[in-house]
């Protein structure tokens, strides 16, 4: 008898501490809640000490209820109780995205190659930066540092062609340039003026006024010296990635991109037209030029790699919910996957 009443006084304590912890009351600090401990008797210190009911006992069933069937495995009261909560830790620690280090090191890769080459190649040579012996011969020189005046001309022609607004206002002014230097400038601008709508709903972007800042001044300018270091910090924006709805393709604004498609499908079109029509000496002229001018070899360069880039973009917008990417055969196809998914119809807008 007196065992009988030792069990049933734990049984009554311990049902007091799982009742006071339900209602934000902790024994151990009462003041947690502001509310009074109860005072502690001895089968209270003793359950302290112990910190279980012995199970199989007539106190043990009438707490937690008959035992049930294991099957080789002995579980424990402890463990069962705070096992949800351990799971749903696990949950939200394997939902994390992972960061790509193939990823990474592939964007940092051609970024530093890129701008070491295409874009501060003279200025290496010219002030024999450490490296700079690295820079291969085929890189031409020109423009120099500092670029003069003479060597610019080809570009600052080019402008006044900016997707072929002289040839669509009918401007003589307007410098006569070689087909297929407008055409290469003007594909390259027609694809990351697309590529902002793109960017624009990528889950991994960076703020909005920032992306736009920097596709303002670096990306209409720059082309590959923006876009390949872009993706390269966002790689590591992976906080984005995991909150983003990866089940359905974010939806575009119905004006904007219908009209950032159209001008960037008919100014590609017509460098076609005007790449098709050119005659051989034209294609001379512009070998010579890419062999000689920098600019223009980092033009030619720009085009496989925005090709690269284009299925990395759309799998990060397209990604499904298992981390798979759902993209299809013509998203691989340059311009034509991105105009693509611009045109596609979608239920959200921003």
């Amino acid at each position: 008898m007196r065992v009988d009443a030792f069990w049933m006084a734990r049984v009554a304590v311990f049902n007091v501490l799982l009742t006071s912890k339900a209602n934000g009351f902790s024994v151990a600090n009462p003041s947690a809640s502001g509310r009074v401990a109860p005072p502690q008797s001895a089968a209270a210190r003793c359950i302290r000490a112990h910190g279980s009911v012995r199970p199989n006992t007539p106190d043990a069933v009438m707490l937690y209820g008959a035992p049930q069937p294991s099957v080789g495995k002995k579980v424990d009261i402890e463990t069962s109780l705070y096992s949800t909560t351990r799971n749903d830790d696990n949950d939200n620690n394997s939902s994390k995205a992972a960061i790509n280090w193939l990823a990474v090191l592939f964007l940092g890769t051609i970024s530093s190659l890129y701008w070491y080459w295409m874009v501060l190649a003279a200025a290496a040579v010219a002030n024999e930066w450490p490296g700079s012996a690295w820079v291969p011969d085929a890189i031409p020189l020109v423009p120099g540092w500092p670029p003069s005046e003479t060597e610019l001309q080809p570009v600052i022609e080019d402008s006044f062609h900016f997707f072929y607004l002289s040839e669509l206002l009918q401007n003589s002014e307007a410098p006569v340039v070689n087909p297929l230097r407008l055409a290469a400038f003007n594909v390259d601008e027609a694809w990351i003026f697309a590529y902002l709508i793109a960017l624009w709903k990528d889950p991994q972007r960076l703020p909005r006024p920032i992306l736009l800042g920097l596709w303002l001044i670096l990306g209409i300018n720059l082309t590959n010296a923006f876009l390949a270091p872009y993706l390269l910090v966002t790689e590591f924006n992976t906080n984005n990635q995991q909150s983003s709805t990866r089940t359905t393709i974010p939806g575009k604004n119905p004006i904007v991109a219908p009209l950032f498609g159209a001008i960037a499908t008919a100014v590609v079109g017509y460098a076609v037209v005007q790449t098709i029509g050119a005659d051989a000496q034209a294609w001379e002229e512009f070998q010579n030029l890419v062999v000689s001018d920098r600019t223009y070899l980092a033009f030619c360069v720009d085009l496989p790699l925005f090709a690269i880039f284009q299925p990395i973009i759309l799998s990060r917008i397209k990604n499904s919910s298992n981390g798979n990417p759902q993209l299809e055969a013509l998203d691989y196809v340059p311009i034509v996957g991105l105009v693509r998914w611009i045109f596609s119809k979608t239920n959200d807008t921003d």
